[in-house]
């Protein structure tokens, strides 16, 4: 954006003699946003990366045009943020790629750019989230292992959701677990879901999907407990976490059809029977969706 690009026509502008062609498509002149959107292997890239495509192509000589797109559509289409957010990475690999050509001769194909891209987006925020939840550990303390089983007001009924994501198979394993006050077990189910990118998409459709539950079984009143402190949060107070806005609101909006709720953070070890059964559509391939009474006749030992 600044213009410190080292491409063709900057460093024309600067009293250097280069060849005007650019070096990928032959295309005469090679400017900061040919490089990143206009040249026939950014368009590919771009094409193969599932963003969506501005009306019309992106722009054939803005560069803040372009990149004003690809910010607005990132804040605004969050069912595709798991795409996306990783944008920038695509600029680095493609800035990357176009210096291969330059010193080294070699060059990366659209999809395997990609590829790439979206490898090393998933693993900084999969980073993040990790640091995230260490602080949350830390901040915690021993209270966490002091804590105990939430007491619910009479007339409520207690949701506990468990998730398994594989980051491998894009796909996830959900369960829920229900109890009543004297935290007996009254109903269990589990599904699964596939096509799935990231672990906070994973926990958003788990509440979801426990949430439509909870309305089609007749529950008005429930807590719902989660292994994610951040989700909670979020859907507690959502004007301090604008990030999760177009989710929470989705959820909010599916919570308002039940007489009263509230969502709360539990340590896995609080949910160890949700966790497990939606363990089981990971490790035992159980993919086929249903709801019970009880318990599990495989978990009788985890359950009350």
């Amino acid at each position: 954006m600044s213009g410190a690009l080292a491409v063709i026509d900057s460093l024309q502008v600067r009293g250097m003699k280069c060849d005007w062609v650019c070096q990928t498509c032959g295309m005469e002149r090679e400017s900061i946003n040919h490089v990143l959107f206009s040249c026939t292997l950014a368009r590919q890239v771009w094409a193969s990366s599932g963003f969506p495509h501005p009306l019309g192509g992106f722009d054939e000589n803005s560069v803040f045009a372009n990149v004003s797109y690809l910010f607005k559509t990132w804040r605004t289409k969050e069912d595709v943020r798991w795409i996306t957010r990783s944008f920038p990475w695509t600029f680095w690999f493609l800035w990357k790629n176009r210096n291969s050509l330059l010193f080294e001769g070699f060059l990366f194909d659209g999809d395997q750019i990609c590829a790439k891209a979206a490898e090393e987006a998933n693993l900084w925020f999969l980073a993040q989230e990790m640091a995230c939840e260490r602080s949350e550990e830390s901040d915690q303390g021993s209270s966490l292992r002091n804590q105990v089983y939430i007491a619910l007001p009479r007339e409520f009924v207690k949701c506990n959701i468990g998730m398994r994501w594989s980051r491998k198979k894009r796909e996830v394993g959900a369960a829920w677990v229900l109890k009543d006050t004297r935290g007996m077990t009254l109903l269990h189910s589990r599904r699964s879901f596939t096509g799935v990118w990231s672990k906070e998409e994973a926990y958003f459709l788990s509440l979801l999907w426990a949430v439509e539950s909870m309305i089609s079984h007749k529950c008005q009143r429930v807590y719902f407990a989660l292994e994610w402190r951040m989700l909670a949060n979020a859907i507690n107070r959502p004007h301090a976490w604008p990030s999760f806005k177009f989710k929470v609101a989705e959820i909010r909006c599916l919570l308002g059809e039940l007489l009263a709720w509230r969502v709360v953070f539990e340590s896995s070890d609080h949910s160890r029977d949700a966790r497990l059964i939606a363990n089981s559509v990971m490790t035992g391939d159980r993919f086929q969706s249903y709801v019970a009474r009880g318990s599990p006749r495989w978990l009788l030992n985890s359950f009350l």
